[in-house]
């Protein structure tokens, strides 16, 4: 070495006196510059140059001594022992440093610096196993710079205590390469392209090659240049500080191939400016990425900032934290699949796509943790290619975005509260939701809610809702605000199990929910299971099965409501109750195409309308009970034909219209079975008193049983005219012992038809 700063001149006499002298132990720290030949040693010592001049100094570099290696030809430093502290090291030209199985050290207080540039002529410094120990710190410095044209080679173990600066077109190479050599690099914090058009490349390769930024603070890839960061071939990275990925300039890349692993904390993936374009990529077996605790993820960033790209394929993993992971505007998340192999994706926190997209391909798995929210909005797109499931007490929110599930394999591809709660919200006039298969609503004991609200659409192939016989399932599946829902194929609101129910709420004008070509619509269990079914459809509200779909069928156990709104059944397959059907103030059931209306053991009821659109109401042992608590049940554009098992049921609460029960018929009506007639609100009728319970077009046949209830002290004639019947209050002729004794028994049957009958 040749001392740069800090020459001394000596002249005459003062030669003599350095003969043999120790002066390399007395001179001050220097900048030490090399001027050795080819495969020098760092240990190489000349105490004098009786050629030069000024006569040069010639040392090994000591502590506070900073070593300058840039010589005029290219050479190769090897260490052949373990080295003094030094203040700095740099590193240029065409030179080779290696450690050679010593310690290299680079100390001044935490501001030592070790710089690589090879101007381009190509410099490196090789870190290799400290050969007494070969997991013992071979190189062991305050901070190292890799520039221009320049490496650092880590092939045993080396401690940077501060900044690892890779900068230009500078490479980092962390290798295991044999038992004798581990590849492991520590620093505190890494600035990988921190300058402006930087391309540097960080590798960490290899079993057992380990790459550790312990700092607490931001690591960056890619501030201001193309850099990439890979981790390969089973090597580990780790970062115990935050990593950004991206800035201002360059296209920066994340690789972690051949199940290389990198745990890391809270991870930023995306450049501030337009044109950058970030990416993650996550492919093969065993390679993960995996973030600790509470770390966030964030892949992109608002308008106007660069693109960023997460794609995970190939049996690739990544585990977000419990932190909120964010796909930002810019921002795209893919799983790929290459062949039948896809990607996984399982964030242990919420995920926000905020204008992103998360793209799921059908081969690959992304999940939600239990008690987690996936959240599309603004813009949003969402595709799911594998059955999916909102369960374990997880929700999904869509709002003015789209978000379609898909599964080639799976006939269903969508479970809402399946074993636990479970809530999935579609909001929004832009917003669609599509899930291109049947979707479960409550299952296996769980609570399932699906709800579109503010002008949403969903459409799914099938739906069912709490379908299985699990005691205490609930189900709900609400659609509001000018929501549409549209299903193709059969639709079962079923409630089956103990104390497990299902409830289908259309409310509000211009909320719609619309079924297929050839879908059933079935309500209610069916049996006699603890459970039930309900459909509500209110406030201006439609429910439509269009021509050619299948039955509308209200089974055991279920029930529909339509109140001011329209049920349109256009489906020649007919309606068919067993359960029950409540019309309340403006309700409308509207039927066309041929479809008939069997009341089949089920009741109907209310004061709305029953438009039979030239079908047959059959009353097969089936009641019905026209008003809500009194008044008129409307069939039009149809007949009414009634067996001996059916019930007309009658409340009277006095004599003006909507106090008593009215069924008006357009057309003929076939009489048949039972007239139950009921007083209420305390209503006692006067003698002469007259109740058209039924006005038609024509009217055959007559009640073979006439039941009256609560009507103590009065009695009533049925009259039967040509286009009505009509209720009259009679005298009650018998004692009161008997009156008692009917009472008691509640019944008297009338045979005639055109003779007035009494009952009392």
């Amino acid at each position: 070495m040749q001392a740069g700063t800090g020459h001394t001149v000596w002249r005459g006499a003062a030669i003599a006196m350095l003969v043999g002298s120790s002066l390399t132990q007395e001179l001050p720290a220097a900048d030490i510059d090399w001027i050795g030949g080819f495969n020098d040693s760092w240990q190489q010592v000349f105490n004098w140059d009786p050629f030069g001049f000024p006569f040069s100094i010639r040392r090994v570099p000591g502590d506070g001594d900073r070593a300058i290696v840039n010589p005029a030809f290219p050479d190769t430093v090897r260490l052949y022992a373990d080295t003094d502290p030094v203040n700095g090291v740099a590193i240029s030209g065409d030179v080779l440093v290696a450690t050679n199985g010593y310690k290299l050290t680079v100390d001044d207080h935490g501001n030592g610096l070790i710089t690589v540039t090879g101007n381009g002529n190509g410099a490196a410094l090789a870190v290799g196993a400290v050969q007494a120990d070969n997991s013992a710190i071979a190189l062991d410095a305050d901070n190292v710079t890799v520039g221009f044209d320049a490496s650092l080679a880590v092939l045993g173990a080396a401690t940077i205590d501060g900044d690892l600066r890779v900068e230009s077109t500078g490479t980092v190479l962390v290798r295991h390469t044999g038992s004798f050599s581990f590849g492991s690099l520590t620093v505190a914090r890494l600035l990988l392209a921190p300058t402006l058009f930087s391309s540097g490349e960080v590798m960490v390769e290899g079993p057992f090659a380990m790459f550790h930024s312990t700092g607490a603070t931001l690591n960056t890839i890619g501030s201001f240049g193309s850099a990439t960061f890979s981790t390969v071939a089973a090597a580990t990275s780790r970062f115990d500080g935050a990593l950004r990925i991206g800035g201002l300039a360059g296209d920066p890349r994340f690789v972690v191939l051949g199940g290389g692993e990198v745990i890391a904390q809270s991870i930023h993936l995306g450049g501030s400016s337009a044109a950058t374009d970030a990416t993650i990529l996550v492919s093969g077996s065993d390679s993960t990425i995996t973030q600790l605790g509470a770390a966030t993820l964030t892949v992109g960033g608002a308008a106007g900032s660069g693109s960023a790209t997460l794609t995970v394929q190939n049996r690739g993993l990544v585990r977000p934290g419990t932190g909120l992971t964010t796909i930002a505007e810019t921002g795209v998340v893919a799983l790929v699949s290459i062949g039948v192999e896809g990607g996984t994706f399982l964030p242990g926190g919420n995920v926000l796509v905020d204008g992103g997209r998360l793209n799921e391909s059908a081969q690959s798995d992304f999940a939600l943790a239990p008690g987690a929210v996936l959240t599309a909005r603004g813009g949003a797109t969402v595709g799911l290619g594998n059955a999916f499931g909102v369960n374990d007490g997880s929700a999904l929110h869509v709002s003015d975005s789209v978000l379609i599930v898909d599964d080639p394999l799976s006939t269903t591809v969508l479970t809402v509260g399946d074993g636990s709660a479970g809530a999935v919200t579609a909001d929004g006039p832009t917003t669609l939701f599509e899930a291109l298969g049947r979707v479960i609503v409550g299952d296996n004991g769980g609570d399932g809610t699906l709800r579109a609200a503010n002008g949403a659409a969903l459409a799914v192939r099938g739906l069912d809702m709490a379908p299985f016989p699990d005691a205490g399932t609930q189900a709900v599946v609400a659609v509001e605000s000018g929501a549409s829902l549209n299903i193709q194929a059969i639709t079962r609101i079923t409630g089956s199990g103990t104390n497990s129910t299902a409830r289908l709420a259309i409310d509000g004008a211009g909320s719609k929910v619309r079924l297929g070509a050839g879908a059933l619509f079935a309500v209610g269990p069916g049996s006699l299971t603890g459970g039930s079914g309900r459909v509500e459809v209110t406030n201006g509200a439609v429910l439509e099965l269009p021509a050619g779909a299948g039955e509308f069928a209200i089974n055991e156990l279920g029930a529909v409501l339509i109140e001011a709104a329209t049920v349109q059944m256009a489906g020649s397959a007919g309606f068919s109750n067993r359960g029950q059907l409540h019309l309340g103030p403006s309700g409308t059931l509207l039927l066309s195409n041929g479809a008939d209306f069997t009341n089949d053991g089920g009741t109907v009821s209310g004061v709305g309308v029953i438009d039979l659109g030239g079908g047959e109401f059959f009353n097969h042992g089936g009641v019905v009970a026209p008003g809500a608590s009194a008044g008129d049940l409307t069939l039009f554009h149809g007949d009414l034909v009634a067996d001996a098992d059916s019930l007309f049921d009658v409340e009277l609460g006095g004599t003006a219209g909507g106090q008593f029960d009215r069924l008006s018929i357009e057309g003929q009506i076939g009489l048949a079975g039972t007239l139950r007639i009921t007083l209420i609100d305390s209503f006692l009728p006067a003698l002469g008193d007259t109740f058209d319970i039924i006005t038609a077009h024509a009217i055959v046949g007559a009640f073979d049983t006439v039941i009256c209830l609560q009507c103590t002290g009065r009695a009533f004639s049925v009259v039967t005219g040509s286009d009505r019947i009509s209720l009259a209050v009679s005298a009650v002729p018998l004692p009161a012992s008997v009156w008692l004794l009917l009472t008691a028994t509640a019944v008297l049957v009338l045979r005639s038809r055109d003779v007035a009958g009494s009952c009392a």
